[in-house]
């Protein structure tokens, strides 16, 4: 490993550093965002138009650092935008890789759900789809988005507004969900088809972090 690479391994190190992490919690807080000290904000998210609430749980992994992204990260850091009656609200030790997600009503997301990068999910579709409404009307219907526990959205993944993604469910990669998908599920697809089921875990002690792991 030559000088250059070694001083690079370090500076992502450090960047992943507790003390870097605290600074970002601090820097959240500052606009308002509930954010508990178990969770790790790696880099400072962009709170675009931040007039909403943003509840983030327990040990949540939020990522805005491309360095330390080994599949490719298109966004160069987190986005998080509200409206003045949006609330976003992530759950207990959910994973976010630099993706962007908007709420004018609702945006929920579950425990332990994974994001992968690049996707993006919005409870509004900005804009009406027929043509002469379109230049000069913004989509004034939102519809709350829903991503139960344990769900994985691979990268690229965009969900529309109205959706609920069902618990253990898995959407592939560059996928588009325009409508509802059940539990236990693998969907792909523009728009997402279920593809096959997945196998459902026993139900168990709900604090066990490896009970309701989908394979």
């Amino acid at each position: 490993m030559t000088l250059l690479q070694r001083l690079a391994k370090r500076w992502v190190g450090l960047r992943k550093k507790p003390l870097l992490c605290f600074y970002s919690r601090i820097w959240m807080r500052l606009f308002g965002c509930t954010v508990p000290a178990s969770a790790k904000i790696y880099g400072f998210p962009n709170l675009l138009r931040h007039e909403g609430k943003i509840i983030i749980g327990e040990r949540v992994m939020m990522n805005s650092l491309r360095s330390i992204y080994r599949f490719g990260q298109p966004f160069p850091r987190m986005v998080l935008s509200t409206t003045k009656t949006g609330v976003i609200e992530i759950g207990d030790d959910a994973g976010l890789n630099g993706s962007a997600i908007h709420a004018e009503k609702k945006v929920f997301i579950g425990k332990r759900v994974m994001i992968g990068a690049g996707c993006r999910i919005a409870d509004v579709s900005f804009h009406p789809v027929d043509a002469v409404p379109r230049r000069h009307l913004e989509d004034k219907e939102p519809q709350e988005v829903r991503i139960e526990d344990d769900v994985w959205l691979g990268v690229d993944v965009q969900v529309g507004k109205g959706v609920t993604i069902g618990k253990g469910s898995v959407i592939g990669a560059k996928s588009m969900v325009t409508s509802d998908i059940p539990p236990f599920v693998l969907a792909a697809g523009t728009p997402a088809k279920v593809i096959r089921p997945l196998r459902c875990p026993h139900e168990t002690d709900p604090d066990d972090v490896h009970a309701n792991v989908v394979p």
